[in-house]
């Protein structure tokens, strides 16, 4: 009976996005961010600074109160996010040609699915419930895997002819990600902007480097379901 009890919250979040205006939704995000590990053994400088990514999120939501006439309220749902960076470590001329060289590198990448909870707040502006222009803060908590790959590549005149990998670590430790989005929500659409910190207890080698933080922003757009 205790464990009913207990998966009864559950069930009730499962539900909570049926209503009309504020059911569940679908997004996927690009942004731009840079790493940053804390220092062990001088990789701190590798891995610091601005970085392009493709980042992945999907969020179901459902609003579990509607609080004003616009249909602001919380929600709750799970993101997946992937950051991705290759970081030149420098490198040396083949046989004195200078247009020929073999160069290192180090691919990072962060896998960090999560659960998130936000609360949106209409901004008005719309005669349509659950609909215009919104600001929406949040966090996402879960588990954060880390891939590290120290690499060389054959290039010649910038063009690369062989690449290989030559060390892979492996990292897994927990993620805490709080994020804020601005956008508007229409008609079966949303998008907008988000920005957020990711905050990881990855830790590679020690020589390597420990607590691997991701900030960054960028777009978002999806589907409304239901609507």
């Amino acid at each position: 009976m205790r464990r009913w009890k207990l998966c009864l919250p559950l069930i009730a979040l499962a539900g909570a996005g049926c209503a009309d205006g504020v059911g569940p939704e679908i997004d996927f995000g690009a942004a731009l961010g840079g790493f940053d590990l804390e220092d062990e053994g001088g990789f701190e400088s590798v891995i610091d600074g601005p970085r392009v990514s493709g980042r992945f999120a999907t969020g179901v939501s459902g609003t579990l109160a509607v609080v004003d006439d616009f249909g602001s309220g919380p929600r709750v749902g799970g993101r997946i996010g992937f950051g991705y960076t290759r970081r030149d470590l420098g490198g040396s001329s083949v046989s004195g040609e200078p247009l020929l060289s073999v160069d290192d590198f180090v691919d990072v990448l962060l896998v960090t699915p999560q659960v998130s909870a936000s609360y949106r707040q209409y901004l008005g502006g719309s005669d349509f419930f659950g609909e215009g222009w919104f600001l929406e803060p949040g966090v996402g908590v879960g588990p954060a895997f880390g891939f590290l790959s120290f690499g060389q590549q054959l290039e010649f005149a910038d063009d690369v002819l062989a690449s290989e990998v030559e060390e892979t670590e492996t990292a897994v430790g927990f993620g805490v990600e709080p994020f804020a989005r601005l956008g508007y929500a229409g008609e079966g659409f949303v998008g907008g902007l988000e920005g957020g910190w990711l905050y990881t207890t990855l830790n590679f080698d020690d020589d390597l480097g420990r607590n691997a933080n991701q900030w960054y922003i960028g777009v978002f757009a999806g589907v409304r379901l239901g609507q």
